[in-house]
């Protein structure tokens, strides 16, 4: 008879199967998903109030089908079928009209939002930073206009690293930097702890609607840090978590 096996031959010839540990999602993670759920939700209203606008067709339809069976109507009577035929017309081309407005207004968003992902604003500089006078080999006709007005906002803002930009735009007091590398905007980003102190700012590239929204955003995430939750604005967006304990 076989006898028993130890616990550490068990193991040998067994191995204990260890989960695989779940990865989460990263803050980007979680605002694209967060994106994704707020265009679910507006395609849900929209669907809503199209279903509305269907019951008042339906309805009016019903109206005008049984003036057209009445082949005893007054003059009256026939005004109203005709009343009610414009209005059916009205309403359905109302809510097509709304609807295509609806959807082409989150399209053209989503465009704009994914045009920026690549772009900074710089803001707080002098006025008339992009007139800064700079290193005579830079004005050759040859020299193109980006890396001359990236010598006159190294100028003004010595202490950040620009990096590489594809193109930068003068906004007044304010700069708009392209970049063709993520990693390049990341790493300006992560510059703006040296800029305490100074009237210079960076931040995300926002949409009109963004910045619109942006001080009610802002107050979402004040209100969840005040709750204990995990809470940043980035992109435009407030992007809110509840922080994880792991007990042993």
């Amino acid at each position: 008879m076989e006898g028993r096996k130890s616990f550490a031959s068990a193991l040998l010839h067994k191995p204990l199967s260890i989960p695989a540990p779940v990865n989460k999602p990263t803050a980007w993670e979680s605002y694209l998903l967060q994106e994704v759920k707020k265009l679910q939700g507006e395609m849900a209203a929209m669907k809503q109030e199209i279903s509305k606008k269907d019951e008042q067709i339906a309805r009016l339809q019903q109206k005008l089908d049984e003036t057209q069976g009445n082949s005893q109507q007054t003059g009256a009577e026939s005004t109203n079928k005709v009343d009610l035929a414009t209005q059916l017309s009205e309403i359905k081309l109302s809510s097509s009209t709304h609807f295509s407005k609806e959807v082409m207004s989150v399209v053209k968003e989503q465009e704009l939002v994914d045009s920026n992902k690549k772009v900074i604003r710089i803001g707080g500089l002098p006025l008339g930073w992009d007139r800064e006078d700079i290193a005579p080999e830079l004005k050759d006709d040859c020299i193109l206009e980006t890396e001359v007005l990236e010598a006159q906002l190294t100028k003004v803002v010595p202490f950040i690293n620009l990096g590489s930009p594809v193109f930068i735009t003068p906004k007044g007091t304010q700069a708009r930097v392209s970049y063709f590398d993520m990693s390049d905007k990341i790493a300006v980003i992560k510059q703006a702890k040296s800029l305490q102190g100074t009237k210079v700012w960076i931040a995300d590239e926002l949409t009109p609607l963004q910045l619109k929204d942006r001080q009610a955003e802002l107050t979402k995430v004040r209100e969840a840090r005040k709750n204990g939750k995990w809470a940043v604005y980035r992109g435009g967006q407030a992007i809110i978590r509840d922080f994880h304990t792991h007990t042993t």
